[in-house]
Order: structure tokens, then C-alpha cells, then sequence
């Protein structure tokens, strides 16, 4: 397994390299530390060589101190790019590279409704080919226990199956959470297919609940809180039940509390 790790050298990005060491030394995977040096012109030619001396410097500095916290040398490679935009070249670097997941650092502050992911997290999670984990600042590394996955219950089957090999990994309950109209026989509704669903997977630790309400961004924080969850898996679109949360909303602040990893997955 191969986890791609971008990092400008941020102190938001540095917590993003931990978590993934984290994840690295848990499934036996590698990661790849990957910065983009803006590319100029040969009139830029030095400025570009002090750049990448630079970043060497730094990737080695950071790779120093992974292997000091227990990751293998041989699990951890270093990558500088030069190939932009960045956004045409990137999915041809992870398709060659055998990338399995991206993790990346967000921006952070408190409160609800003012935590917001960085422009280029967002960018990322809309574009690449691989799933990607936004990790928040100041995030414990503790590992994955608990993981929570809302549904609009229109692909919920076939969702948990894609969610169902990281769950199994971590060996970690999945908690699987519909939001419903405050309707009595549409919960009840939701309650047996998300039960039968349970059920077809086959996988014990797995939880179902259907809570009512309007109020989207509140039952997930809600939920996160209740099922004591590590990381939300969530499966953005350009419509459906959870438009505005990868929307326009997101693009201004994610409208949940980011205070735990959020791992987009993209719809197929």
C-alpha cells in the first residue's frame, strides 16, 4: 500500500506527514512525502536549484524524524514535482506511483461553523483519482477505532463495500448513520434496510442509527460525539443529499466541526 503525503513544510502539513506515519506503520504501507516546486523559466534556473536544495533538506530532515518515531527507512520515499499545473499532472504521478489514499492537512479553527479545509485540500478532494483523508491541526495519532459514515441511502450498499476493506484493516467499528425527514414510518424505513444492509456485509462491528432532522451539519457533529468516531468517511457529489456539504458550503467553511479526519471518498 502506498500513501501520498503533500506538504509544503507547514506546520498544518507536518501533522498531516504524522498521521500518516501513523497510518504507514499500522498496514505496513509506504508513504511518499511529495512537494511541488513551482516550475520557471532557465531564467529562474538557480532560484529553481536553491529551491529543490531546499526542499531536499527539509524532506530529509522530516523523514529523519519519522524514522526516529519507529517508521521503517525503506517505507519512506521522497518525491519533489515539477510538472504544473499541478492539477493536470498530479493523477498521472498517483496512477504511476501505485497510490492507494492521499493525506493531506487542513485548516483549522474552532467552533462550528468556522472550521474551514484549506483551497487546496479542496481542490484535491474534487479532483484526484485516489480517495483522500483531510486531517485537521493538532490531531492525536492514536489511530482508527471508530469510523462514521452518514448516508443518503442512495448507494449505501454499495458505499460500505468500498469503506468495509479500511474498516477491517484498522479492525474498527463502522457506524453507519441516515439522517431522516422527522417522519415516524420513513425511519422505520430507513432503520430495516440500513439493518439488512448490516446484515449482507457480513462484517460484526457495525452499528446502524437514524436520527431526524433538518439540521445536516449538527447530527453529524452530533453523531461524531455519540459513536466517540476517529474518522468521517463521507462520499462528495455534485448533488443528492449532501450537495451543500461539498458545495458551496464547503467552499466558503465546511459546515460540520472538522475535529476529527474527514476521508472523501469519490463517488463512482
Amino acid at each position: 500500500m502506498n500513501i501520498l503525503v503533500p506538504t509544503d513544510f507547514s506546520e498544518i502539513a507536518s501533522t498531516a506527514v504524522r498521521y500518516a506515519a501513523m497510518l504507514a506503520i499500522k498496514l505496513d504501507a509506504k508513504i511518499i512525502l511529495f512537494h511541488a516546486v513551482p516550475h520557471h523559466s532557465v531564467w529562474w534556473g538557480l532560484a529553481n536549484d536553491e529551491m529543490v536544495h531546499d526542499a531536499n533538506l527539509k524532506q530529509t530532515s522530516i523523514k529523519e524524524g519519522l524514522i526516529k518515531e519507529g517508521m521503517d527507512a525503506g517505507k519512506i520515499e521522497m518525491q519533489i514535482f515539477y510538472q504544473f499545473p499541478l492539477n493536470r499532472w498530479i493523477n498521472d504521478f498517483i496512477r504511476k506511483n501505485k497510490i492507494d489514499f492521499v493525506v493531506m492537512g487542513t485548516k483549522g479553527t474552532t467552533g462550528l461553523k468556522k472550521v474551514m479545509l484549506g483551497s487546496f485540500a479542496l481542490g484535491m478532494i474534487a479532483h484526484l483519482s485516489v480517495p483522500v483523508i483531510a486531517v485537521p491541526p493538532a490531531r492525536n495519532l492514536e489511530g482508527i477505532n471508530s469510523i462514521l459514515y452518514p448516508t443518503d441511502m442512495e448507494d449505501t450498499l454499495k458505499e460500505v463495500k468500498r469503506i468495509l476493506p479500511y474498516a477491517i484493516m484498522f479492525d474498527a467499528t463502522l457506524h453507519i448513520v441516515h439522517i431522516s425527514k422527522p417522519d415516524i414510518s420513513e425511519k422505520l424505513k430507513a432503520y430495516q434496510k440500513l439493518k439488512s444492509i448490516a446484515e449482507r456485509t457480513g462484517y460484526e462491528k457495525i452499528t446502524t442509527d437514524v436520527k431526524t432532522g433538518t439540521d445536516i451539519e449538527s447530527l453529524i457533529e452530533e453523531s461524531i460525539r455519540e459513536k466517540r468516531a476517529d474518522l468521517l468517511v463521507m462520499f462528495p457529489n455534485e448533488k443528492g443529499f449532501f450537495k451543500r456539504l461539498f458545495k458551496g458550503s464547503v467552499t466558503e467553511g465546511i459546515s460540520h466541526q472538522m475535529t476529527i479526519p474527514l476521508f472523501a471518498i469519490k463517488k463512482r
